[in-house]
């Protein structure tokens, strides 16, 4: 009876190498009368009923091959009608073989949603060579490659690999079984004669060759490490375009972030894309915060200064010299008087408690004071390391958090 193809189900290469044994491979219970072991489809190991699971694969029809001798046309009359040898049937796999066989019928798109370590233990199951590749879109690249691209299986070579060293057997991975050493049952070493000991003959006097053991043994010189880039600061980041993140390492971009006091749990962040959205948004806040300024800049230049107080005119004898040295001293009380041109500072307007210039982005955990910004918090980690606002000590600059404003 033919079985329609189900759909989501991987597809097998073709039988494998039948693997006949006593037990099962995976709970190593004798196979018995009321017990009966039943081959996986892909790796050709044998399992008890309650080890193989409800886990199936698409296997390839084969030819039957027609009967021959003297009997042959009666068998065909009793056989009856062939099935199709095209399509497939529905073949038992092991729990192992099944979750490798999904990996290798995945798309594009679950194959990049696949944590990276699954990625890792796949590739090195069917020893596909991933050197030279850092991203995880490298290794889901090298995932594609390997693929048959008519039938979607894995080649002969790296099914073979999996087979003979990465099925598990005993709940162990079989290179670490294969590696551990076997010692034959019922096998006991022979002893070993007992032999006098024998007297040492008296030291003789070693030649003088120590000028040479020491010509010898002299370490080559080794090349001086290079030193690593320089990080990028943020103000060079703002004129360049996106795809040049990308192009960044990943411990780059780690850097980036820890300059800018920007805290990550890089146990949570773990893919490249994500580190290049985080330095993406600040830079993004860098470029808001330039314009802002940019903009009250120039609303102070259209605004203007103050006009400049009129000479005094020179008045003919002693009372033009006293109206002038009046006049003088009074210009010069309200000058004194006068408040300065400008922003006047306020704490609450967002600027830095230090310069008074630029916004104040930096906050301290332990007191949660925002009134910092970058230039300054840097100055203050070099001098008090204290807080300006109320002097609470600032132990390392992991205590300052970056603040983004809407």
């Amino acid at each position: 009876m033919s079985h329609p193809a189900p759909r989501g189900m991987p597809i097998l290469s073709g039988p494998p190498p039948q693997v006949e044994s006593s037990s099962c491979r995976q709970c190593s219970r004798d196979f018995s009368f009321f017990r009966r072991g039943r081959a996986c489809g892909h790796c050709g190991y044998e399992y008890c009923s309650s080890c193989l699971s409800d886990g199936q694969a698409l296997m390839p029809r084969r030819a039957v091959p027609r009967p021959t001798g003297p009997l042959a046309e009666l068998r065909e009359a009793f056989r009856g009608s062939e099935p199709s040898t095209s399509g497939y049937d529905p073949e038992p796999v092991c729990v192992h073989c099944l979750a490798m066989l999904q990996v290798t019928a995945a798309p594009l798109d679950m194959l990049r949603a696949l944590p990276l370590k699954r990625l890792k233990e796949y590739l090195a199951a069917y020893n596909i060579p991933t050197s030279g590749i850092i991203e995880k879109e490298g290794l889901v690249e090298a995932v594609v490659r390997a693929r048959n691209p008519h039938t979607g299986t894995l080649r002969p070579e790296n099914e073979s690999f999996y087979r003979r060293r990465s099925v598990p057997r005993n709940g162990r991975p079989a290179a670490a079984s294969a590696s551990a050493p076997r010692t034959p049952p019922h096998t006991r070493t022979p002893p070993r004669p007992a032999t006098r000991p024998q007297a040492r003959p008296p030291p003789q006097p070693q030649a003088q060759t120590q000028p040479q053991a020491q010509t010898r043994s002299q370490p080559k010189p080794q090349p001086k490490p290079q030193a690593p880039p320089p990080v990028p600061t943020i103000m060079s980041l703002v004129a360049l375009p996106r795809s040049y993140l990308a192009t960044l390492s990943i411990g780059t971009l780690k850097a980036i972030l820890y300059e800018n006091h920007v805290r990550v749990d890089f146990k949570q962040v773990l893919e490249k894309e994500e580190l290049i959205g985080r330095v993406a948004e600040l830079v993004a806040d860098e470029r808001r915060r330039l314009e802002r300024q940019a903009r009250e800049e120039e609303q102070e230049a259209a605004a203007g200064a103050p006009p400049p107080p009129r000479e005094t005119e020179a008045g003919g004898g002693e009372e033009g010299l006293e109206n002038g040295g009046e006049r003088g001293a009074s210009a010069e009380r309200e000058k004194t008087k006068s408040p300065p041109t400008g922003p006047a500072p306020d704490i609450e307007r967002g600027l830095c408690v230090v310069c008074q210039d630029e916004e104040a982005t930096l906050a301290v955990v332990d007191c949660g004071h925002l009134a910092m910004c970058a230039h300054c918090s840097d100055l203050i980690m070099a001098t008090s390391k204290e807080c300006p606002m109320c002097r609470t000590r600032i132990i390392t600059a992991q205590r300052l958090i970056r603040i983004y404003r809407v």
